[in-house]
């Protein structure tokens, strides 16, 4: 009877590990909802007077980064910040906008834009993104289905994900 609660105890145990490493998977690829504007835009970009949350100076920020899924790039920073985001069952919104600004620079007010799609993310793509990759074409197109309010955040272009 030892041995099987242990046993039992032990499958929890991988049960809840497997769980939050599926979860982390999950909050990345939700993270990468800010960066997915796929749909291309030939508008001008709108600056903060126009109504969008990033400065020219955010923009020229992150094209310094640029786009793809490789590490250093914008879009795996912000799903690296999403990850780091998300503890106990919860994802922390602020945590992931302070990450932004202190890993790339962008200001407050323009990281709010991400840690919003971030939060789209982990509210509704939890099933397309739980098994795979953060950058899988499943998650990736449901994350997108948040671009146009993220773009209309952002109000600049913004470097694009690549499917992995």
């Amino acid at each position: 009877p030892k041995a099987v609660a242990v046993h039992f105890q032990n499958e929890s145990v991988s049960r809840r590990i497997f769980v939050g490493m599926a979860l982390r998977s999950l909050v990345r690829c939700m993270a990468l909802a800010a960066v997915l504007p796929q749909v291309p835009t030939t508008a001008a970009p709108v600056d903060e007077a126009a109504g969008g949350s990033c400065s020219v100076e955010d923009e020229g920020i992150m094209a310094k980064f640029g786009g793809g899924n490789a590490e250093g790039s914008i879009p795996k920073i912000f799903a690296n910040c999403g990850r780091a985001a998300y503890s106990w069952f919860s994802f922390h919104r602020n945590s992931m906008q302070s990450c932004i600004v202190e890993e790339t620079g962008i200001t407050s007010s323009c990281a709010d834009c991400f840690a919003d799609a971030g939060q789209y993310g982990y509210d509704n793509c939890k099933w397309p993104c739980l098994f795979g990759s953060w950058c899988s074409r499943s998650c990736l197109s449901c994350s997108n289905r948040n671009a146009e309010y993220v773009q209309a955040c952002v109000g600049v272009p913004t470097p694009q994900v690549t499917a992995c």
